[in-house]
């Protein structure tokens, strides 16, 4: 033990070093006298919320097969066994000798860890990160001496070496926790080599060298060695302990006797076993880069393991065409969540289903569909990598809307790789910038090491390209690897010049521009583009401050209406949106549609032009759409300080409880619900036309489940983020007045509700743009009615008039696609007014001379490192509740500067630095309402706290016990019937498989367990971390996902052969075809039918119907359940219930038919058509 620092605040179970054992219910007696060598004395926790074990051995390594564990490294010196039972995360302690000598060889082959022997290490892992979440406990034999858990975890645990620090002046020491990553740049003391890892990043022309393997060692096995357990006290404390982890979960009730035996074997053991292969060998034997990437997705997120991978596997997998590779991959991989122990057995078993081999080969259909799909120039297929600290995982293709620079590069689309810098097990990287722990230099020597050198693949080499300002939020960017006559830096060229800027973070940002997604409308000619007169107001110096200058019209511009209606019909609009986020070559920010604006023209003004740029292809980023307005707690604490009272909050909450539990049983009610809180996207209205149509009514199970997870989620935002609905307000898109009608004080705002009816907001309104921290971010202002301004709507007008203008005082906000909430109920004015705003002028960005490729990559890395936009808020949110004057606390006047210098560092470079004792709590309590469960907590009783406590844990952790199941019941509509329909019931059946597999793909990206909570947008439990991205973000990008691919499948797959020729022919076999669709999914024969097939075929299935097909032709459907007679259909046999069923053999026939035109179809598949880009319903 020598060398051993005591870490106080923890009970101590001791187990093993010195051969002894101590614990008894009197403990803290006993902690007194505790030897186990030269240590200082412990303190017990009072509230018993951890626990740490001593014991005898830590190894790591993998799992060969369920029960087979290949020991790579081990220790013997100071192992501790540490659990928090609150946060539930465990650590494990542990020394090595001082030789820095690799393991003997016959012990432990070639794998080596040099550690220096003075210092500590840990690794830690939370308890989600274990398979099934449980350890496994055995023991050996039958004396009892021994235990041992074995961990098998997800993901790659974080390494920490313990740092010891002197200060000279005073002589203190003090320790700090070092992050370790696996980098060439890293110290040697944190070195691990194994000879056969896969080495994506690789040094100098493609050297490589020896590398940590932290990342591949995903097992854990801690041995106790518990000789004086004879004594029946001990015992009885050490069954405490162990009952207390039962209770979790963490090991079974009795886990002794759990019949589990883990064998442990060195690898030397492996020498007579198969070659295993590593990355390079791997493309030799799959030179197909498509299928070699796909295996890698699986490998890498350790689906499958090398190990495992025979050369029967490799054989059969080549044996296939590239496509059919592909799906047999995703099929074997995707059982389970799980790693598939036996890859070639798997792989045989597929074939066999397929009858590949024998001539029936039933994946023509989805090849076809999928070279269907390929063609199209708005949906790209991206390659994606997540660099841990210690590993590099690649996912799946992913379909996204286009951008500038890949539509331009179609032909090499894959050779675009996006890659985001993520922590363990895809949380976000955090800096916590406390003198305690330390992300450390060797994480941002990984992260550099990455960008510089790029990441290998197969026989590509994927280099840094750029990044976008959204992606260098979530700390992302892209690659993209070369051909002969094209690189990164031709790309660059071509996007623009940008030699002018002089700005690090601004050059950056300038090419990041042309990374945005967006939809490409209609080339322009130069003359339709002209230069605007900026709006800007200067300011007289006064109080010794300087003269400032405010531009009123910053980021925004006119389009005539002539050509928004051409922008409009390319994107099936049925209304002109009033206002249009653009990119057009080097500028970017707002259009709004001016009639005064000649045709065919586009206005722009000079701060909207950010570079230089040959392409004049205008292209749209988002358009004017109407949303709910909501409370947050942020703007909830800022109220509260102006005067609001606590009540007003209390009541808008109780309205939402109320109002959601009254939905699941009263159409009227679900009904204004979804229409007054409409999400902007069009799933609400979609929703309420579902209710509308009656089937809430008739208790369709898709439609209940819908509102279910709707209700839940309005629950679970309420609660965790004070995210109320306000009815009486709207979230929409600032521009400003070019009439030059507004006074200073005033606003125009019109709007389309959910109902489709125009609405103009007149009196007194509250405006407000997030996040607001400061005091004066929230302004009181007067709408009124303007007739010079009523062309506009779905939009917040704000004056060119006044002295500054009023989205510079909201947050620092402008009008280059910025949006305001609006809000119009008197409960939430405040009695204090218009408190002079905060100066958010950015602080004097850093220059150079030039800048280079080399200053943009160390920048993002110095992004990654500083960022502290988080801590801050977090910082504001916590002092503002715990001081008497709330937001208008010194401190807190400070934090939201800060906040706004680090909103800013993206385009100035500059960090915000705070002073560590702004970032934690002087008496280290938060309120209760933050749920900080690694900190004490104090009950809130402010407006927050308030309103945290009214709703209760039980509204919404039960949520899927309480979806219906579609298979217990009857629930097929008879008035869903249409004459011909049977002529597309095979195609429906094959088309739903299509459909399934693409929706749970869509799901497990996301990590969403349940049917309705994907298809209403409503996340309830997310099932891994986010990578970086905040939750609010991902949810609203995973509501746009669900409805750019129903919107696709309904253009593509339902309406594809009918074109665009509706007569009324045609639409009889729409209605025969959406009865075809609904048919397969609800009619319980086809539902028997489903399951069958699915156990048979689908390794994924888990025995959930999905119920969504047929509800991409929605309209249909509730047009035909709206009539009030069931109708029959000719060809059909009505049996019980009087449900419809089919000959198969007369299907048979037609599904022959409907094949014979797939081919056709491809050909002839229109691949410019943009009706998958718009969101909108409204």
């Amino acid at each position: 033990m020598q060398g051993f620092t005591g870490l106080s605040g923890y009970d101590y179970v001791t187990m093993g070093i010195n051969d002894r054992y101590t614990l008894s219910d009197d403990f803290h007696e006993q902690l007194a006298h505790l030897q186990l060598g030269p240590m200082a004395s412990f303190r017990s926790n009072n509230q018993n919320q951890t626990s740490t074990i001593y014991a005898a051995s830590f190894a790591m390594g993998y799992m060969r097969t369920p029960n087979t564990f290949v020991q790579q490294w081990k220790t013997c010196n100071n192992v501790r066994f540490h659990y928090n039972y609150v946060t539930r995360l465990i650590t494990i302690f542990f020394n090595y000798p001082s030789t820095t000598a690799a393991l003997a060889s016959s012990q432990f082959n070639h794998y080596q860890f040099n550690i220096d022997g003075s210092s500590t290490y840990k690794v830690e892992f939370h308890l989600k990160s274990l398979v099934d979440n449980e350890i496994i406990v055995e023991q050996p034999d039958d004396s009892g001496n021994t235990v041992i858990f074995t961990m098998m975890l997800k993901c790659a645990g974080k390494f920490w070496k313990e740092i010891t620090r002197t200060t000279v002046a005073r002589g203190k020491t003090s320790s700090t926790w070092e992050r370790l990553a696996d980098s060439y740049h890293s110290s040697a003391t944190t070195t691990l080599t194994n000879g056969t890892s896969d080495n994506y990043v690789r040094q100098e022309q493609g050297q490589h060298r020896s590398r940590s393997h932290l990342g591949g060692w995903t097992t854990f096995q801690v041995t106790f060695q518990l000789d004086e357990l004879s004594h029946a006290k001990s015992r009885r404390c050490y069954k405490t302990f162990m009952r207390r982890i039962a209770d979790q979960k963490v090991v079974p009730r009795d886990p002794i006797h759990s019949g589990i035996k883990i064998y442990v074997i060195k690898p030397s053991s492996l020498t007579t076993a198969p070659t295993t292969l590593d990355e390079s060998q791997r493309f030799k034997r799959i030179p197909d880069f498509e299928a070699f990437y796909t295996l890698e997705c699986f490998i890498s997120t350790r689906r499958l393991h090398p190990d495992n991978l025979t050369e029967e596997f490799y054989t059969t997998l080549c044996r296939l065409p590239a496509l059919d590779a592909i799906q047999a991959l995703k099929y074997i991989c995707f059982k389970e969540d799980v790693r598939v122990w036996d890859p070639a057995q798997a792989l045989e078993e597929w074939v066999q289903t397929q009858n590949y081999f024998g001539g029936g080969n039933s994946n023509s259909h989805y090849r076809s569909r999928l070279q269907r799909r390929r063609k199209s120039s708005r949906i790209v297929h991206v390659y994606k990598a997540l660099v841990t600290p210690t590993t590099i995982q690649f996912e799946l293709p992913q379909s996204e809307m286009s951008n500038r620079v890949i539509r331009e590069y179609k032909q090499h689309a894959d050779r675009f790789l996006r890659v985001q810098f993520v922590e363990e097990g895809w949380g976000p990287l955090i800096n916590t910038g406390t003198t305690r722990f330390l992300i450390s230099d060797q994480l941002f020597d990984r992260i550099l090491e990455v960008i510089t050198q790029g990441i290998h693949v197969g026989d590509r080499h994927y280099k840094f390209l750029a990044f976008s300002s959204s992606q260098l939020r979530t700390h992302g960017c892209w690659f993209f690897c070369a051909t002969d006559d094209l690189n990164c830096d031709t790309i660059r060229k071509w996007m623009g010049t940008f030699d002018n800027e002089k700005v690090v973070a601004k050059y950056a940002a300038r090419m990041g521009q042309c990374f945005s997604s967006t939809h490409a409308i209609t080339e322009l000619n130069s003359s339709q583009i002209i230069e605007k007169k900026e709006v800007v107001v200067e300011v007289a110096a006064e109080n010794g401050y300087k003269p400032k200058k405010y531009t009123f019209s910053d980021g925004v511009g006119t389009i005539a209406p002539d050509l928004a209606e051409l922008v409009a019909t390319k994107m099936n609009r049925q209304r002109v949106p009033s206002a249009f986020q653009i990119r057009l070559g080097g500028a970017k920010g707002v259009l709004t549609v001016h009639p005064d604006t000649e045709p065919g023209i586009i206005a722009l003004r000079p701060s909207q032009i950010k570079f230089k740029s040959e392409s004049l292809m205008l292209e749209i980023a988002n358009t004017a759409k109407f949303s709910c307005a909501h409370l947050n707690r942020q703007l909830i604490t800022i109220l509260s300080a102006l005067g609001v009272r606590d009540s007003s909050f209390l009541e808008l909450q109780q309205e939402l409880i109320t109002s959601v539990d009254k939905m699941l049983t009263d159409s009227s009610e679900a009904s204004r619900v979804l229409r007054e809180t409409s999400d902007g996207l069009g799933i609400y209205i979609s929703m309420a036309k579902m209710v509308e149509a009656g089937l809430l009514t008739r208790q369709d199970p898709y439609i209940k489940n819908l509102l279910e997870a709707l209700r839940v989620n309005r629950l679970k935002e309420a609660k965790k983020r004070a995210r109320i609905p306000v009815v009486k307000g709207a979230f929409l898109i600032g521009v400003l007045d070019e009439t030059n009608t507004l006074e200073p004080d005033q606003v125009f705002c019109q709007f389309i509700d959910g109902n489709l009816n125009k609405r103009v907001v007149e009196g007194d309104c509250l405006v407000y743009r997030s996040p607001s921290l400061h005091p004066g971010d929230v302004r009181m202002l007067n709408a009124v009615t303007c007739p010079e301004l009523e062309h506009l709507y779905n939009v917040v007008v704000f004056p060119a008039k006044g002295e500054r203008d009023i989205p510079s005082m909201c947050s620092g906000g402008d009008l280059d696609g910025d949006c305001y909430s609006i809000i119009w109920d008197e409960r939430l004015f405040p009695q204090e007014r218009n408190i002079t705003p905060m100066d958010y002028t950015a602080p004097q960005p850093y220059e150079v001379d030039h800048v280079s490729t080399e200053d943009i990559q160390r920048f993002f890395v110095e992004f990654i490192e500083s960022s502290n936009l988080g801590q801050i808020a977090n910082a504001h949110l916590a002092r503002a509740d715990v001081s008497p004057d709330g937001v208008f606390d010194s401190k807190c006047i400070r934090l939201a500067e800060l906040h706004s210098e680090a909103v800013d560092f993206a385009k100035t470079g500059k960090a915000a630095k705070p002073l560590p004792d702004l970032l934690t709590m002087p008496s280290k309590r938060y309120p209760d309402f933050m749920e900080k469960k690694d900190k004490e907590s104090y009950r809130s009783e402010k407006a927050l706290g308030q309103l945290y406590r009214s709703i209760g844990h039980i509204k919404y952790r039960e949520f899927r016990e309480n979806l219906w199941d579609v298979t217990n019941g009857n629930y097929y509509d008879q008035r869903v019937q249409a004459p011909g329909m049977e002529k597309y019931i095979a195609f429906a059946r094959r088309q739903k498989r299509y459909y399934d597999r693409e929706l749970r793909d869509l799901m497990g990206r996301f990590g969403v367990d349940s049917e309705a909570e994907i298809m209403s947008g409503c996340i309830i439990k997310w099932l891994h971390k986010k990578r970086n991205e905040r939750l609010f973000e991902v949810q609203y990008q995973a509501r746009k996902d669900v409805v750019r691919m129903k919107k696709r499948w309904y253009h593509e797959e339902f309406k594809r052969c009918f074109k665009d020729n509706i007569t009324p022919d045609t639409t009889k076999e729409l209605e025969a075809k959406a009865a075809a669709f609904y048919y397969v999914t609800y009619h319980p024969k086809e539902q028997r039918r489903a399951l069958d097939e699915g156990r048979r075929l689908d390794n994924r299935y888990d025995g959930k119907l999905l119920m969504s097909f047929p509800w991409m032709a929605q309209d249909i459907l509730c047009g035909m359940v709206k009539q009030q007679q069931p109708s029959t259909v000719e060809n059909a046999v009505y049996g019980e219930n009087n449900y419809p069923t089919f000959d198969e053999e007369m299907i048979t026939v037609y599904d022959t038919d409907e094949a014979s035109y797939e081919e056709k179809e491809n050909d002839d598949y229109d691949t410019e058509s943009d009706y998958g880009s718009e969101y909108e319903i409204n």
